[in-house]
């Protein structure tokens, strides 16, 4: 997923395949559109879209010194192998940056380079068991559910092209590389949104993640509602005699749209590839010989491109080179803070989410941002729990404060004329601009990017909605529930037999901050040689559905409909969450090969199955039921943790189903220091979620505490701005700073 973000913002990727091809080329859905024969995979398609692949046998000596040679002429070099690897064959970053002081190298691992789970095999479900976020998640009568589709490797993947982008806007600086560590463990728990900041805050889980997972009511998809053809997702009152069953999804979406209603359709993949809003904006791209979902973001200036499929293999192989390549060396700045961003000027007016998220990338890598808000118009967040000590307060909420870090804050009312007028000083002022209104509302503050860039062709403005700028159904508005709803990740999060109940929280607005900050920062990045900026238009339920792609693609090729996962996998089995002893404990375990499985078979009572019948999937597959019972009863008295420690090290991928409150006593989070203490104003010092990158150029992440509502309005609008105090005393005076 790194390496075809990147390829999708015009990057030369190269794939380095292994003799016989990558194990993505064997994953499945298949393309059978030419009958029941298995044909090119479709997983292959998404992911290597783009790129180029040649094939090295890193065993080998001769072909290890062909990949050196590659990697002195790179800008990147992304690998995901077991933490260790690359050191033992020589290639580790400190051998390559001997080679290449200008190599940014990425390391994407489960649980990150270093720490006592580092070396643990892992897959999509236990990394979403180990961060917490299958403790959110399913009925609340039937054990911790997944999402549909493995979302830890797209999740990782979308942040580690994102961390990229911003390491080479740091190389710019500094002329130097740097080795980039990722944890994807510590991605999807930040994908939790409010779930971390409970634990601290109020002493406890929240409600639902812990032993009240069975009485409470906060799991289930009770928002959802029948329609004439599936589900609505919403809270709505019908009037006397409204039967919403005698109205199909596509004719309440457009009274949505029409009335200003929150409730959005829990879209199949059928009814994506259908979808007239996403046909109004052309969304999708014919490459190759498959339809494909469309660019994640829309440049104005420099759109992103998808112009190769994914590549056979080998077909680059003229690519390696035949003689050492010499030694490329950086110029090395006299210092070095590691900001990728500093000196950058910041008008941030978005809300909720995707966009405080986007801005936060920026202001924890260096840029002054400026957070606009309006007690006039709160912000969703600063009414939302979890707050400090449970008290409510504009000030308190941790959701607010995890997602604002590193900003300065200014009040500022856009409902009167001298809001908007010291708006348009403050836009004037910055380099960048993010926004994430309903479409039409800048341009009614006269902030719209046509108005403000008329004299400025270097100013970068980011727009983000649920739906896009343009298009039938630009003007709904929704959150992150919706969202999920709309992108097709609720339809597939469920048990078979029962209704959908959808991935935990307002999904959408953690998809789409990796493709938002990634496309931002590479407009940051290219305005550095052509000193030109953009509009960049970023539909969150567009980006997020490239998090299923795959089985769009199957849709499209094969007419498959996805369908409620339950714990079903198509590449794992076993594949399941089993209660463990406790009140409300589980365990994750999945097994992807045959050596999990021989491994599997080594610890656990499945003497029935040890044999070379049961080595395939398939046959794996067919008696999982059984299996299944096996394990349930052998779990039912053990201790999770101590059960997850037993399987990791015979080599079973397992992790128990950990809560928030268990990420808060979890050794490898505790050896990673991933989260943050940082001093509030008001709520004081309290754990904030840190990066889940380390970058080796830059030891601090976390700039400072979230602040307070208008906390720098004096600052902001003195230093930064220019005014007088008399100024600022009419703007107070006009009821401008409220």
């Amino acid at each position: 997923m790194a390496g075809r973000l990147l390829a999708d913002l015009g990057a030369e990727v190269i794939k380095v395949e292994p003799p016989g091809g990558c194990e993505a080329r064997r994953r499945p859905p298949f393309d059978c559109s030419d009958g029941p024969s298995r044909g090119q995979s479709l997983y292959w398609a998404a992911l290597a879209l783009g790129k180029r692949s040649v094939v090295l046998d890193l065993e080998d000596p001769a072909d290890r010194a062909s990949f050196e040679a590659m990697t002195r002429s790179a800008d990147v070099l992304i690998e995901s192998f077991t933490p260790g690897v690359m050191e033992r064959w020589g290639l580790g970053y400190a051998a390559l940056a001997a080679l290449n002081p200008g190599l940014i190298h990425l390391s994407v691992a489960p649980f990150g380079q270093r720490g006592p789970k580092a070396a643990w095999p892992a897959t999509d479900l236990t990394i979403e068991a180990a961060s917490s976020r299958l403790s959110l998640q399913g009925d609340r009568d039937r054990p911790p559910l997944p999402i549909g589709y493995g979302q830890a490797s797209f999740h990782a993947g979308a942040q580690g092209a994102a961390d990229v982008v911003i390491a080479l806007n740091e190389r710019a600086i500094s002329g130097l590389g740097q080795h980039l560590d990722l944890s994807m463990q510590e991605a999807m728990i930040w994908s939790l949104m409010d779930a971390t900041g409970y634990p601290p805050n109020t002493g406890d889980d929240p409600p639902g993640a812990g032993d009240d997972r069975a009485e409470s009511e906060w799991l289930r998809g009770s928002q959802l509602f029948a329609c004439a053809d599936g589900y609505m997702n919403g809270r709505v009152e019908f009037g006397p005699g409204v039967d919403p069953r005698s109205y199909t999804k596509r004719d309440l979406m457009n009274a949505a749209v029409i009335q200003d209603i929150r409730m959005a359709p829990v879209n199949t993949t059928r009814d994506i590839v259908a979808d007239p809003h996403l046909a109004s904006r052309r969304y999708w791209r014919q490459v190759g010989g498959y339809i494909h979902p469309g660019p994640a973001a829309h440049f104005s200036r420099t759109p992103m491109s998808m112009l190769r499929p994914a590549p056979a293999l080998g077909e680059g192989q003229g690519l390696v080179p035949d003689v050492p390549v010499p030694a490329r060396h950086a110029t090395p700045a006299s210092k070095r803070p590691g900001d990728a961003f500093a000196g950058l000027r910041v008008a941030d007016f978005s809300w909720v989410g995707v966009g405080p998220m986007t801005a936060k990338a920026l202001a924890d890598h260096g840029a002054t941002v400026v957070r606009v808000e309006s007690e006039t118009r709160l912000d969703v967040l600063r009414r939302l729990p979890p707050f400090k000590d449970g008290v409510p307060g504009l000030n308190r909420s941790q959701w607010y404060a995890n997602v604002n870090t590193s900003k300065l804050g200014l009040s500022l009312n856009l409902a009167t004329d001298e809001g908007r007028a010291v708006a348009r000083r403050l836009v004037d002022w910055a380099d960048v601009v993010v926004e994430s209104f309903t479409p039409g509302t800048m341009a009614r503050f006269g902030l719209d990017y046509e108005t403000v860039s008329e004299n400025r062709p270097e100013l970068i403005m980011l727009s983000t909605c649920l739906m896009g700028q343009s298009g039938i159904h630009a003007s709904y508005g929704g959150f992150g529930g919706h969202g999920a709803a709309i992108a097709g990740l609720h339809a597939i999060t469920g048990w078979p037999d029962r209704v959908p109940c959808g991935p935990s929280g307002p999904y959408s607005d953690v998809i789409a901050p990796r493709f938002t900050v990634a496309a931002l920062a590479a407009a940051i990045f290219e305005r550095r040689s052509s000193g030109l900026g953009q509009h960049i238009d970023v539909s969150q339920v567009e980006a997020s559905i490239h998090f299923i792609e795959p089985l769009i693609l199957d849709e499209i090729v094969n007419g498959v409909t996805a369908a409620p996962a339950g714990m079903d996998s198509p590449v794992a089995c076993p594949h399941g969450v089993y209660p463990t002893a406790g009140i409300e404990r589980y365990i994750a375990i999945a097994v992807e090969d045959e050596a999990q499985w021989r491994a599997l078979c080594s610890v656990a009572p499945l003497d029935e199955f040890a044999t070379p019948r049961f080595a395939s999937y398939e046959a794996r597959h067919a008696a999982r039921d059984r299996i299944d019972t096996v394990l349930a009863d052998w779990a039912s008295t053990m201790d999770g943790w101590e059960l997850e420690a037993h399987l990791a090290a015979a080599g079973v991928p397992a992790a128990a189903v950990q809560r928030p409150t268990d990420l808060y006593r979890d050794p490898q989070l505790r050896e990673r220091g991933f989260f943050v203490a940082l001093d509030h104003a008001e709520m004081g010092s309290t754990p904030y979620d840190g990066h889940p990158t380390r970058f080796s150029a830059k030891p601090v992440m976390l700039r400072r505490a979230a602040p307070l509502l208008g906390q720098d309005t004096e600052f902001v609008l003195g230093e930064l701005l220019g005014l007088r105090e008399a100024e600022i005393a009419e703007l107070v005076a006009a009821g401008a700073l409220q």
